[in-house]
């Protein structure tokens, strides 16, 4: 299979199990309906995590990192006011950014006749205001929601493991600063990067994305293979979403079983189907899922327009890990 396919599988994968599952958690669309798609079924809105990763493909198919002042942008512009959307980390944070940037500009509209040549104060940067959210908070939680905002790195970053690395961090510390959240998120860039590249053929692989990462979340992954799917409790946390996607990776079922499978478990189904449809999708092709799935995907010849035109380097056609 050419990488291409499996970056359109991926993305486009990725995309749509968020999609379902956002509608399963919603109640507007059932499990059996899933399971046996007809064409009545309702295509769900455009949810805040959707809008947001598809103006960040955008930023990356310009061929440019975004930068710090256009990731906050994106952030107040998708997240602000959607409280019943998104996680209570990311709301707090995104609230606090709004106060910053608000203070930040009277700040500078007010004269200051004692020094003329005075710096304009600067808004803090948003990891900064995560840090400072997740360090008052009572549980320090460790959230998903920066996992989905940095799964889309290892599409446009996969010929490059530092700056792969480097962008996964970053998007998961605007919101997500928890070590756990972090390592959670590298594993998931690194081990799509394998799929995307076929270097990805069985558990043993796996170890290869585990490299200095913390004990929390490797005892995850290394234990997922003893257990079945059904003796998984993905709870809405990074750690236990991570380890139940990746395990439904390693049935021997069709995709799609797997996925129902996934989302049977009960848990964020969300964030499961965009972690599983991006695996699956990234192993196996876009070919593998329904089509009557990428019937519930706001925007989905978008999507697919943004996976099409991904870049290829010629010159770096196998990767190594």
């Amino acid at each position: 299979m050419k990488r291409q396919d499996r970056l359109l599988g991926g993305l486009m994968g990725m995309s749509m199990g968020y999609s379902i599952g956002q509608a399963l958690h919603e109640g507007s669309l059932k499990l059996d309906e899933v399971k046996d798609p007809g064409s009545h079924l309702r295509l769900p809105p455009m949810s805040p995590d959707l809008r947001y990763l598809l103006d960040l493909s955008k930023e990356y198919l310009q061929g440019q990192i975004p930068s710090p002042a256009k990731r906050q942008t994106l952030l107040l512009d998708h997240y602000l006011d959607q409280t019943l959307l998104v996680g209570p980390q990311t709301e707090r944070v995104v609230d606090r950014l709004e106060e910053a940037v608000e203070a930040a500009k009277a700040a500078a509209s007010q004269p200051n006749d004692e020094d003329e040549t005075a710096l304009e104060p600067e808004t803090p940067e948003v990891e900064q205001l995560a840090r400072q959210v997740w360090e008052e908070s009572r549980r320090q939680a460790a959230g998903s929601g920066g996992l989905k905002r940095s799964l889309l790195v290892p599409f446009f970053c996969h010929e490059d493991l530092s700056r792969l690395e480097k962008e996964t961090a970053i998007l998961c510390k605007q919101t997500h600063p928890d070590q756990r959240c972090v390592d959670a998120s590298l594993v998931a860039s690194r081990l799509l990067r394998m799929l995307i590249a076929d270097q990805w053929h069985g558990h043993r692989h796996t170890a290869l994305c585990l490299v200095g990462i913390g004990p929390t979340v490797t005892q995850s992954l290394q234990s997922a293979p003893l257990l079945p799917l059904q003796a998984l409790s993905p709870n809405g946390y990074v750690v236990t979403s991570l380890q139940a996607s990746y395990r439904a990776l390693l049935l021997e079922d069709p995709p799609p079983q797997r996925m129902i499978a996934l989302w049977q478990c009960g848990g964020p189904s969300a964030t499961l189907g965009m972690l599983a449809g991006a695996f699956l999708g990234a192993r196996y092709g876009l070919d593998v899922f329904p089509q009557a799935w990428f019937a519930l995907l706001p925007a989905a010849s978008t999507w697919r327009a943004i996976a099409s035109t991904i870049p290829l380097s010629p010159a770096q056609t196998t990767l190594q890990a």
